[in-house]
């Protein structure tokens, strides 16, 4: 068989654990002594359950409510399989039960708290490496605790906050020193042995249920190596590709969870926002604004009847400030127009990706700027822009100093900077340039805003995707070679040819699906680089990447001759004896993935038998004269003029609608 360029995935593996487990039957499918469980819940149930060793507890507000042992029930997701079910009640549902819990009027996240129970305690010094998995009925969010026994408080922010998603098991992994803030409370030591998670929210409007399985808890003097489960947290994905050049579309979610979209650099300022204005200085690419002063009127104030009122005290006629920007109009809109002075947030500048900031990540920011005139910045995190989350994050108040002269701030650069608690689901970094409340002219350059890659999601560095077909030979041993117009993907990673293949980071991937877990679960998507020239990686009739030697599947690959100029030939070989199937129109879908510098353009592939491609009129995409007239889906099967979404007609694609 031909020597391939193979786009191949593994499963990334980290160092084994090691220390003292504390967790008694973790995976939850063997035996645990007799009146005692590694795993609690408390709620507050009036009456409490009538099973699972309950016993009354009394919270640290003077709230009663139960403790007891979490129940161990059928995976609902896998057959004879085990796991912990935790039912966390709606405020709702916790009112119409009569024992909702709220502090300063609101509704409390530990109304419901499961437990993570050690016998033994946990000293100062030692480290924990916590493992596990969760999901939910509904995506969530829960935060850490430690307690002595569950139920007895100690401090909060153990290991952060855990987000997992809803019907898909979230695999949790924390590697945690233990501190004096872990077992201290108002000046008095406590013995800690319960790591809690504060479950509720009044973001679930119906019960949440939520699955916990696969639980460790390993207490070592050694800090433990974290498994990475899909990237490098030493290397860092730049969102701004081109630095200040690029002000592409963004797009992330607002705090609603609602869909939101801008551009990478956006400046608010008295009229509105819109798209960062982008100058050439110096002949570098800049963002450019100016900034407007104010000034100050006293006018008579008017009572509702529009009549001058007098003043009682000082004589002649009250009067009132009014505050104008120069350009003659009103600071402040609506009613309360000219009614206060200017704040800093007046003129806003914001860097937005698509990335959702994570609780205890690395950032990195760099940038220049100056202004004419000596200046400050503070900083901010929002949502999307204008949606306000944290104040601070990337520093404190006049965080920034500006001179005349151009100056460079690096932020985790060199020393890790880390996302707060209070910034975590925001997409904007915000800058308040209205700090010195004066006209004057901002000029910024930036270079990178940069998340470590195991925490950017595949859809977060995806700048492109396309949908091919590729035929898959009907037997023998040479691979089937089909050419492919690649002229989008150049074109998106702004090059003219594939030289960039030669830079660090840049490579041929596949992104192979994984047999799910559990039976319901949607499969999920892992990749690896492949840096050498290599004759594995296989699929089978799912696309789940089957391994680097099993030849008793796809490969789908590229030889040394592959690219010619806006063209890639792709070459698929089917092992005849595999087992797979292209009849009466069967297909198997994969994804593959060229990668520059960590960014992705992903072609959703389409595998289907000589035959059917051939009659989708596919192999004519060189002559596009040729061909029948006749229209074909993806999978190689005749469609008629009623047939919606991307067809393929005389060897051209389209959307039909």
């Amino acid at each position: 068989m031909k020597k391939l360029f193979t786009f191949v995935i593994c499963v990334l593996l980290g160092g084994s654990a090691f220390g003292q487990e504390l967790v008694i039957n973790g995976d939850l499918e063997g035996e645990q002594e007799a009146g005692w469980s590694s795993f609690w819940i408390q709620d507050p149930s009036k009456d409490g359950p009538t099973e699972y060793g309950q016993e009354a507890a009394t919270h640290s507000d003077g709230t009663g409510g139960w403790k007891y042992f979490a129940p161990i029930v059928d995976n609902p997701f896998k057959k004879g399989n085990h796991c912990v079910k935790v039912h966390v009640m709606s405020e709702a549902e916790a009112v119409e039960a009569g024992n909702a819990r709220y502090s300063g009027g609101s509704f409390v996240e530990w109304n419901t708290q499961f437990f993570i129970y050690s016998k033994q305690a946990i000293p100062v010094g030692k480290w924990i490496h916590l493992k596990f998995k969760v999901r939910g009925d509904v995506a969530g969010s829960a935060q850490s605790q430690t307690h002595q026994e569950p139920g007895k408080h100690i401090g909060n922010d153990f290991c952060g906050r855990i987000e997992y998603e809803a019907n898909k098991w979230t695999k949790i992994e924390k590697a945690v020193q233990v501190t004096s803030s872990h077992t201290t409370k108002s000046g008095t030591e406590y013995e800690f042995h319960s790591v809690c998670f504060n479950l509720s929210s009044t973001a679930f409007t119906e019960g949440n249920n939520l699955y916990f399985d696969d639980i460790s808890m390993v207490m070592s003097d050694e800090e433990p190596v974290i498994e990475n489960q899909g990237g490098n947290d030493n290397t860092f994905i730049n969102f701004l590709k081109f630095g200040t050049e690029t002000n592409d579309s963004c797009f992330g979610t607002d705090k609603s969870g609602n869909p939101y979209a801008c551009t990478t650099f956006t400046l608010k300022d008295p009229k509105g926002m819109a798209s960062a204005p982008v100058e050439d200085v110096d002949g570098k690419k800049t963002i450019v604004f100016s900034t407007m002063g104010f000034t100050t009127e006293q006018v008579a104030d008017l009572d509702s009847l529009g009549q001058e009122q007098p003043d009682t005290i000082n004589g002649g006629t009250l009067m009132k400030n009014i505050y104008k920007w120069d350009d003659g109009s009103l600071v402040g809109e609506g009613s309360s127009a000219g009614t206060k002075e200017p704040d800093k947030y007046a003129y806003q500048l914001f860097i937005t990706t698509p990335h959702k900031f994570i609780e205890g990540e690395k950032i990195r920011l760099v940038f220049w700027v100056k202004a004419d005139k000596e200046a400050s910045l503070n900083t901010q995190t929002h949502y999307g822009p204008g949606q306000y989350k944290s104040y601070g994050s990337l520093g404190g108040t006049a965080d920034y100093p500006v001179t005349t002269e151009w100056k460079k701030f690096e932020i985790g650069v060199d020393e890790d900077k880390l996302i707060s608690s209070s910034a975590r689901n925001s997409f904007s970094v915000c800058f308040d340039c209205y700090q010195v409340k004066e006209a004057n002219k901002y000029y910024f350059r930036f270079e990178e805003l940069s998340f470590t890659d195991s925490n950017v999601k595949i859809g977060e560095r995806t700048l492109g995707t396309a949908d091919i077909a590729l035929p898959v030979n009907d037997g023998g041993d040479e691979p089937l070679p089909t050419s492919v117009d690649v002229s989008d993907l150049l074109n998106t990673f702004k090059v003219e040819n594939f030289d960039f293949m030669n830079e660090q980071g840049s490579a041929l991937k596949l992104i192979g699906l994984t047999v799910p877990e559990e039976e319901g679960d949607e499969p999920e998507e892992i990749f690896k680089t492949v840096d050498s020239w290599t004759d594995g990686g296989f699929v089978n009739a799912q696309g789940y990447f089957i391994g680097e030697e099993d030849i008793n599947g796809i490969e789908v690959g590229l030889d040394e001759d592959s690219f010619d100029g806006t063209k890639i030939d792709f070459h698929v070989w089917n092992n005849p004896e595999a087992g797979i199937s292209f009849a009466d129109g069967n297909t198997v879908k994969t994804k593959l993935c060229i990668s520059k510098k960590g960014w992705y353009y992903i072609y959703n592939v389409t595998l289907m038998s000589q035959e059917a491609y051939a009659a989708a009129g596919i192999s004519a995409v060189k002559t596009a004269t040729d061909g029948n007239g006749l229209l074909y889906n993806l999978a190689g099967q005749r469609v008629d003029n009623s047939y919606k979404g991307l067809v393929i007609k005389n060897g051209k694609k389209f959307v039909q609608k």
